[in-house]
């Protein structure tokens, strides 16, 4: 069965390899150089009219996080659901092979409580929710891609090993199915994001099935420290064997929910401190979950929070310029560049000579760049690794007396908070004066402006010879894919002419995009006469 060709719609598709992670029936397809996601059921089989089912579920639903039909068909050998393309890994691989911060956890979980919402104002009453019915891509974002049995009676046989880890207990005591049937499959995993294992694990369905109806769950606070009394408390009503002392509606869940993860994700952001080896900011841990490099000693404790007294765009701004130094190697090693560094102290010297890091987070580069006619920065539009951040063109001209800078993304550029920085580097100067902030080709940094996804404004910075400090807030509009800044031109000197480059940073998945591509000169801009 290499080949299945649509009654419907005329289209061929080629049958790529079984996607794992899922409960089966899953496979890779291409519809010429369209990679699609194939679900299939050998003919003449229970699993026919499965599929049938979920395809009439599914044509009522349209959402972003639920994954979309966009053909069907049956040949003599199989009855065959075509979708868009996945992206990203099972949500059970990074349930059960990573490490999850609390404020990833939980935002995996409003995820999925905003998707149960869909369900439930659709008539959808789920039943058999589990993290095998889901994808999460590199932004982190949740699709649903599995709703089979969706609604159907529980009867012997009729349950996978993977679905009677998240049963309710009333639908094994044949009780019918209600929204808070789903709430407590929600309640199974955040105990399982949260505690690394589910609250009952068992041999065979039937077993399983037993356990949620007569034992009690687990406390999920003697599993970890960290957690907060109220999520602890939410997740036992969760776990309720009475539906009525669960949560009223998914609506009702995902507002406790989201304002725990508020709170939390606040918090984490304060004790965050950088990887030596990746530059993602982590939480304070032995290793880092990124890269894997070594954070502390065996047996240390992490260090306590660092109060933060520089304003915090200036923070973010000597992040990025840190990660930018890895990943360029700090310029070129000929005796000319060397003459281009400034002079530096005893201690900057020391600390200088310290070899670099040589670990890159990968793919990198993940666009090819020719500078273009007017000052334009072209990357390849094609050549993504995470359409989250893919730069696809920057431009910058002067506007009475404004610099205004334009950058084409890929992607949101309005997403999660912090996971995406838009980084310029502006070189003012006909020539590199001695600013080794940006080891381009024929380029060191004066200034740079920089805008993280989710604040309200950027920031401008100038290069002192040491550090970058503030010169001001940068205005930014987005629209789409585009994200526009602008700075007062008299900020960076009035100048007649300049060069840039862009960098594009999600720390979260350790991807970085950046044009011109290294090696390559960078664009000039001219002031309009």
């Amino acid at each position: 069965m290499n080949y299945l060709t649509s009654g419907i719609s005329g289209v061929t598709y080629r049958v790529g390899p079984a996607l794992s992670g899922l409960d089966g029936g899953f496979y890779r397809g291409f519809a010429g150089t369209q990679e699609v996601t194939l679900q299939i059921a050998p003919a003449g089989t229970a699993a026919v009219a499965a599929l049938r089912a979920e395809a009439r579920l599914l044509e009522r639903l349209d959402h972003p996080q639920i994954v979309r039909l966009i053909d069907r068909g049956r040949t003599h050998e199989a009855f065959f659901l075509v979708f868009d393309t996945h992206a990203g890994r099972p949500l059970v691989e990074v349930v059960h092979q990573f490490d999850l911060s609390l404020s990833t956890a939980l935002n995996v979980l409003v995820q999925a409580v905003d998707i149960l919402a869909v369900l439930h104002q659709a008539g959808i009453i789920w039943g058999r929710m589990r993290p095998q019915a889901f994808w999460i891509d590199k932004g982190g974002l949740l699709k649903l891609v599995d709703l089979r049995g969706a609604g159907e009676a529980i009867t012997d046989g009729s349950l996978t090993l993977s679905e009677a880890t998240y049963l309710a207990p009333e639908l094994s005591a044949d009780q019918r199915h209600t929204e808070r049937s789903d709430l407590y499959a929600v309640g199974v995993l955040a105990y399982e994001l949260l505690a690394g294992r589910a609250p009952f694990t068992g041999s065979d369905p039937t077993e399983l099935a037993l356990k949620h109806l007569t034992e009690p769950p687990p406390d999920v606070a003697q599993t970890r420290s960290d957690l907060p009394a109220d999520l602890c408390d939410l997740i036992r009503r969760c776990l309720s064997k009475t539906p009525e002392a669960r949560p009223a509606s998914a609506l009702e869940l995902r507002a406790e929910l989201a304002a725990i993860w508020e709170r939390v994700r606040v918090d984490e952001q304060g004790r965050m401190i950088i990887c030596p080896r990746c530059q993602s900011a982590v939480l304070p841990a032995r290793r880092c979950p990124v890269c894997g490099a070594q954070l502390q000693s065996p047996g240390a404790t992490p260090p306590p929070p660092r109060k933060r007294r520089w304003l915090p765009m200036l923070t973010i701004g000597v992040s990025i310029l840190a990660l930018i130094w890895m990943l360029f190697g700090m310029g070129h090693t000929s005796s000319d560049a060397a003459a281009l560094q400034p002079t530096r102290t005893p201690a900057q010297a020391t600390a200088a000579a310290t070899p670099l890091p040589t670990y890159e987070p990968t793919p990198l580069p993940t666009a090819t760049a020719v500078p273009t006619p007017k000052g334009a920065l072209t990357a390849a539009a094609g050549d993504m690794a995470d359409a989250d951040i893919d730069l696809i063109q920057a431009h910058i001209v002067f506007d009475n007396e404004w610099l205004v800078v334009r950058i084409d993304v890929v992607g949101r550029v309005e997403g999660g908070v912090a996971d995406r920085r838009y980084q310029v580097f502006i070189d003012v100067d006909d020539v590199a004066s001695g600013d080794t902030s940006i080891p381009w080709q024929q380029m060191g940094a004066d200034y740079t402006v920089l805008f993280r996804s989710g604040d309200q404004g950027g920031m401008a910075l100038h290069w002192n010879g040491t550090s970058w400090e503030s010169i001001g807030a940068a205005t930014v509009e987005t629209n789409g894919g585009t994200l526009v800044m602008r700075v007062p031109a008299t900020w960076l000197g009035s100048p007649e002419t300049l060069r840039y480059g862009v960098l594009a940073v999600n720390g979260t998945a350790s991807l970085v995009d950046y044009i011109p591509a290294r090696g390559s000169d960078p664009a000039s801009a001219m002031r309009e006469p």
